[in-house]
């Protein structure tokens, strides 16, 4: 009996161990699979948690079946050849990269008559500290090798003696040479088909990182300046607060709607520079912030800014020795963005016309026209692209006509809208178009009783980048707040409400200075 039992076992065993390894390989992949899956799970989850992180996730989306490149192939130069040396591949994208710039027609600029400047304060402690906490920690740096990260931690040590630094180079207008001094990373461009045209790549600017400080403080005064003092048209939106490519697509969907309203078409044409930061004129540049009275500090610094710029090449084989480039502003710079608004307002002046409405975001403008009849709005078109092939010509800058996009928008692409009739010669009937920001005003004010008019407009209070804001003092009670004042300051008067308690304190709901 016990050798049989032995037997039974045995063969059981053999049993469940032939069945364990017959499926074990196909437990083994499902286990993979799920841990896989579920590991993908929570990072998408734990990226989508904030805005970067989604974006990191969409890039990496793109790019996940695209072989990573261990060198450059040869490149095609200007006389059709080959480079195969990495000296010579460096050489080729340095021409394609920063090519000499356009000429610029400055007839105009001799005996201008500039208006008085709007004068800035010395730059303040708290516009360096915001300026440097505001940069992202890990950012590659530049040839300096400053991590950003450093510079937090070390802020509060540096801070007075860059707070002396800083006004030193505002107040003799100078940008030291090694804060021009640049990396360019050469990487290719995603989906291209012939990696051996020099077009097909796409440099990346690495800054001096304490560079970049003052920069943004030069770029948040500008920005200032234009908005307080409306120096840049209205229409102007990218790279300044509040405006982003929303702003502009509302603004031109609000005229498109209008225009269906009023039984008309609307044709729009969108303009494209080429090289637009590569293009710029200093000298343009610097009559152009002139002339809408830039602070005079200002303008020196960027003159110094501007000009005897340097830049080190580094492929992925190789890292070319730094060269003097003839670009205008530098791509990647806190202060370029706003510059070249500055460069091209007159761009979008020009372009505004009774018939016709312009919207630009930085270097790209969209010009709108709106008329009984396509064939109308491209005859406007034409005397728009006139005015500006003249800006072009006094700017140094190049439109491409290749790039260009023409679309009508029309209610009815079959309708002769030339002589405001239909097929069946009765009157064309106008329609109530609406925009999408006055359906949903409408909607409000049918379905919730809100009249908009009678809303309180909120306009938000500009501060300049210079504010330095006022200690406050809460206490815990009324009647030491009082002695607190009376002690601080004796010359203001006061004024407490009940329950102005702010965590179990009391704060003062006015405190007026007599004068």
């Amino acid at each position: 009996m016990l050798a049989e039992s032995i037997r039974t076992l045995s063969s059981d065993r053999i049993v469940v161990l032939g069945d364990f390894n017959l499926h074990y390989p196909l437990w083994k992949g499902r286990l993979v699979q799920k841990t896989l899956r579920n590991n993908y799970r929570q990072r998408v989850e734990e990226a989508s948690a904030s805005p970067s992180g989604l974006w990191n996730l969409v890039k990496w989306a793109k790019n996940r079946h695209n072989a990573s490149a261990a060198y450059t192939p040869p490149l095609v130069k200007q006389d059709r050849g080959l480079t195969q040396e990495p000296g010579e591949k460096a050489e080729t994208l340095r021409q394609t990269f920063f090519p000499p710039p356009l000429q610029a027609d400055l007839s105009d600029i001799d005996r201008y008559a500039y208006p008085l400047p709007i004068e800035c304060p010395d730059i303040t402690i708290p516009e360096i500290e915001k300026a440097v906490r505001r940069s992202s920690p890990n950012k590659a740096p530049g040839p300096d090798g400053i991590i950003n990260s450093i510079l937090h931690q070390t802020l509060d040590i540096l801070l007075p003696s860059l707070h002396t630094l800083f006004n030193a180079y505002l107040q003799h207008g100078y940008c030291p040479t090694h804060f021009k001094d640049t990396i360019t990373v050469v990487l290719r461009k995603p989906g291209k088909d012939d990696y051996t045209q020099p077009k097909a790549y796409r440099p990346i600017t690495l800054l001096n990182t304490l560079g970049k400080a003052i920069e943004t403080i030069i770029a948040n005064r500008l920005s200032y300046l234009a908005d307080v003092h409306h120096l840049l048209p209205s229409r102007h939106t990218g790279g300044r607060k509040l405006t982003s490519t929303e702003h502009a697509m509302h603004l031109l969907l609000q005229r498109i709607h209008q225009a269906w309203s009023e039984g008309k078409v609307a044709t729009l044409l969108l303009l494209d520079v080429s090289g637009a930061y590569d293009n710029v004129s200093p000298e343009r540049l610097l009559h152009n912030l002139r002339k809408r009275a830039i602070d005079r500090r200002i303008i020196a610094w960027i003159t110094s800014f501007l000009c005897d710029r340097t830049t080190t090449l580094k492929l992925l084989e190789f890292t070319a020795p730094s060269t003097p480039i003839q670009t205008s502003i530098p791509q990647g710079s806190p202060v370029s963005p706003i510059l070249y608004l500055f460069y091209n307002a007159d761009l979008i002046e020009g372009c505004k016309t009774e018939d016709t409405e312009a919207v630009g975001y930085i270097d790209d403008v969209s010009t709108l026209a709106v008329g009984p009849t396509a064939q109308r709005n491209c005859k406007t078109l034409k005397k728009i692209h006139r005015k500006a092939e003249q800006w072009a010509v006094k700017h140094g800058s190049q439109f491409a006509p290749a790039k260009y996009e023409l679309v009508h928008f029309t209610r009815d692409p079959k309708k002769n809208t030339e002589t405001g009739r239909g097929e069946t010669g009765t009157p064309a009937q106008r329609r109530n178009e609406q925009s999408p920001l006055e359906r949903f005003s409408s909607t409000l004010e049918s379905k919730h009783g809100l009249r908009l008019e009678r809303l309180e407009k909120r306009i938000p209070h500009v501060v300049p980048p210079w504010w330095i804001l006022p200690p406050v003092c809460i206490d815990k009670s009324a009647e030491e707040a009082v002695k607190e004042h009376d002690a601080r300051e004796p010359g203001t008067l006061r004024i407490y409400t009940d329950r102005s308690g702010i965590n179990g304190y009391v704060g003062a709901a006015a405190v007026t200075p007599i004068s």
